[in-house]
């Protein structure tokens, strides 16, 4: 999944997945040559979908100095990308010979598997499951098993050459030019690859959120943070001392003054909520949860309470709970890491540039605008974040939110400029949402 979701922020980023195919097929083609030499009889295996693709630009590479067969485990009309489809086409233009595979005898002194790669799910199905037993009784025979990014199934590989970074502890890695930076780069991809409503479910099997705030002073905190979440899940409760005013503002929340007895897939705490001591014992009852705003300031009375939790404080709420930030942009990030790692929680630290760490792992969002300091979007960062991780781990479902809530943001700028209120940005999230769910459909 971690490579699928750099795919697709690559593309969000202008590095297109035709590039990455061409630079992953091009690489592993100079290590099979510079591991095995030249002039020998390859036969490359190739799957329907990208690691297919990567197979057939290898097979491409490979046949200006040897003897390359392709085979391809399918039908020209069921692969599944258009990139990979046309490095399909262009072997008819090199010295590749295209086969169909019925098990026959192949004469060859290495095989490549491009068969699946990282779209590997559980158990292996025919006809792939048979191709890799025959590869494997060809390894027995002395043939060189070579597999790409990584190995299908239990195939007895001798090279595995993986793209980008290690998919196995003995892989030879390929820089496909990926920069860096993009790696802890917020995207479409962080939201594509989330869980998704299964069409066969029913009412709660897309999570359950709890959201306790609010207060007669503050009542919209927990409206913005509810809408945000009901976006994402199936059912919102919000248990708040002004139940009437949020009950009177919408039918699509169960709106309560006392906590209902349920099984809640996430619990959102603080928002609007001001200095109430309830919250601290909230916090003790339930696990998953994410803490803003008024409920940072009761979690300084214990935090170990951070737990498993994702906090979301902008600069003076992280100083207050955790001492002073460095201005140094590479030193924040250590330093949000570092508190991260000794409390166990992941933590949205909100600015202009987003930071998002989770122990030894960062990313950062750039997406939002000045527009975004008016008040409440902090409220529905904080929705999106408790309505994410109902289904998913914590770090995932913060990279989500802070991604989604500022391209809403950003939609909402192109329209307004700086002229806009929460509710505003609430419009847009649905537009987000399905941006992120159908960017990149290659």
């Amino acid at each position: 999944m971690k490579t699928k979701i750099l795919d697709m922020n690559c593309k969000y980023y202008g590095l297109e997945p035709r590039i990455l195919m061409e630079n992953a097929g091009k690489g592993a083609a100079s290590v099979i040559m510079s591991r095995f030499g030249k002039n020998r009889k390859i036969a490359v295996f190739c799957g329907l979908g990208n690691n297919g693709g990567d197979g057939f630009v290898t097979a491409r590479f490979l046949s200006k100095e040897n003897r390359v067969k392709v085979f391809l485990i399918g039908k020209e009309n069921e692969i599944k990308t258009k990139i990979a489809l046309e490095n399909w086409k262009l072997l008819d233009f090199t010295g590749c010979q295209k086969e169909e595979f019925h098990f026959q005898e192949i004469d060859c002194d290495i095989v490549v598997d491009a068969l699946l790669g990282v779209g590997i799910r559980g158990e292996l199905r025919e006809p792939v499951k048979s191709v890799v037993q025959y590869i494997n009784k060809l390894k027995e025979r002395g043939v060189k098993i070579v597999s790409i990014d990584l190995p299908t199934g239990d195939i007895k590989y001798d090279l595995n050459i993986s793209m980008h970074y290690k998919k196995t502890d003995d892989s030879v890695v390929v820089d496909i030019g990926i920069p860096e930076k993009i790696e802890h780069m917020t995207g479409p991809g962080d939201v594509k690859y989330l869980k998704r409503r299964k069409k066969d479910s029913h009412k709660g099997d897309n999570g359950r959120v709890l959201i306790f705030g609010g207060s007669e002073k503050y009542h919209g905190a927990p409206i913005y943070a509810a809408t945000a979440a009901s976006k994402i899940v199936d059912l919102v409760y919000v248990a708040t001392p002004c139940p009437d005013i949020i009950k009177n503002y919408s039918p699509d929340f169960i709106v309560t003054e006392e906590i209902l007895d349920y099984d809640y897939d996430s619990v959102l705490i603080g928002v609007g909520m001001g200095m109430n001591e309830k919250a601290l014992d909230i916090m003790k009852r339930f696990e998953r949860k994410v803490i803003d705003a008024d409920g940072l300031k009761i979690l300084k009375k214990d935090l170990e309470l951070a737990e498993g939790s994702i906090l979301t404080p902008h600069r003076g709420e992280f100083e207050y709970l955790f001492g002073r930030l460095p201005d140094n942009p590479e030193e924040k990030i250590q330093r949000v890491m570092d508190v991260s790692e000794k409390y166990n929680c992941t933590i949205i630290l909100k600015g202009r540039v987003d930071i998002i760490a989770d122990k030894n792992r960062y990313k950062l969002n750039y997406t939002g605008n000045e527009g975004m300091t008016t008040g409440g979007t902090g409220d529905v960062l904080a929705g999106l974040s408790s309505g994410f991780f109902a289904r998913n781990e914590a770090f995932s479902s913060a990279c989500a939110a802070a991604f989604v809530n500022g391209y809403a943001g950003d939609l909402v700028y192109s329209e307004k400029n700086v002229y806009y209120t929460a509710s505003d940005l609430l419009d847009k999230i649905s537009e987000a949402l399905v941006f992120c769910e159908r960017f990149g459909d290659v």
